[in-house]
C-alpha cells in the first residue's frame, strides 16, 4: 500500500496495513492484579513501544500478537516522564508499523486508533476521529510537560500504548491519556 505523504487510504486499508503490528500487553502486577494495554511493533526483531504506566510495577509481561499468539516480553527501557516504554519479544519477521512525522498533522485530519480497550477479548478494536489540536501542552503532576496530539477518537482503558495512526497508515503518536470532564 502507498505511504507517500498526502496519500489517503480508506479506513479498511489503514486497519489492514497496521493491525498485525498492534499487540496486547498483559502485565502481571502480583496479588491477582493485571495491567492491560496495547503496544505497536516497530522492528522485525520484536521490539515494540507501549506506555511506561502499562508496564510499571510488573513482575512479568505477556504480549499477544494480533492473531492471539502469546510471547513472553522482556523489559528494555522506559521513561516515566514521557510515559513510553520499549519491550522485546523473541522472534524474527514480526510485522511492523510504518512511522510518520507527527509534526505534519493538521487540525481536522482523520486519525485512527487500534487497541485493546477494557479487556483481553477486545484486542484489535479500531476507532476513528479527527485531530482536535496539535501541540497541546499538558502538565501532569510529577511529570514533564510535553506537546501532545489531541483527538476525539474513542479511547478507553487498555488503549494505552497503542498507535495513533494517520490517514496514510503511519503511526504518528502513542495513545496514553483519556481526559474526563
Amino acid at each position: 500500500l502507498e505511504t507517500e505523504p498526502g496519500y489517503v487510504l480508506s479506513a479498511p486499508e489503514v486497519y489492514r496495513k497496521v493491525h498485525d503490528a498492534v499487540v496486547t500487553v498483559a502485565v502481571d502486577l502480583g496479588d491477582n492484579r493485571m495491567s492491560i494495554g496495547t503496544g505497536v511493533l516497530f522492528r522485525e526483531d520484536g521490539y515494540l513501544l507501549t506506555n511506561h504506566h502499562v508496564v510499571a510495577g510488573g513482575t512479568a509481561c505477556t504480549v499477544l500478537l494480533a492473531d492471539g499468539t502469546p510471547y513472553e516480553a522482556n523489559y528494555i527501557a522506559s521513561d516515566a516522564d514521557y510515559d513510553v516504554a520499549v519491550l522485546k519479544i523473541d522472534g524474527t519477521g514480526s510485522p511492523t508499523a510504518d512511522f510518520g512525522n507527527s509534526d505534519t498533522l493538521e487540525v481536522g485530519e482523520t486519525v485512527y486508533a487500534i487497541g485493546t480497550p477494557l479487556n483481553l477479548e477486545m484486542g484489535g478494536t479500531f476507532t476513528d476521529g479527527i485531530v482536535s489540536s496539535v501541540n497541546r501542552e499538558m502538565q501532569q503532576t510529577g511529570q514533564t510537560s510535553m506537546p501532545m496530539i489531541q483527538t476525539n477518537a474513542a479511547l478507553n482503558n487498555g488503549n494505552s500504548g497503542g498507535p495513533l495512526i494517520s490517514d496514510s497508515g503511519q503511526v504518528v503518536g502513542i495513545n496514553f491519556m483519556k481526559m474526563y470532564a
